[in-house]
């Protein structure tokens, strides 16, 4: 196992635990970015499949941006 997996699931916990105690919706909006921001780079960590997992990497991070582009212009 590569040791980044560790600090990389440490943050993305430290986002979920924000989501959860949120109050308002901008709050809530930054714990999701904190918290999909390492899970777009533990999905281009593979090992074998090298550039595989980076195109993937690639697609879920452009995916999100486009996805909290749209809910980000809701917010008043």
């Amino acid at each position: 196992m590569q040791t980044e997996v560790f600090p990389f699931t440490l943050f993305a916990l430290g986002g979920m635990m924000t989501f959860v105690a949120a109050n308002d919706l901008l709050t809530m909006f930054i714990a999701l970015e904190v918290l999909s921001l390492p899970l777009y780079l533990m999905c281009g960590l593979a090992r074998r499949r090298r550039l595989l997992s980076q195109e993937a990497a690639v697609k879920y991070f452009l995916l999100g941006a486009f996805a909290s582009r749209s809910s980000s212009t809701a917010l008043p």
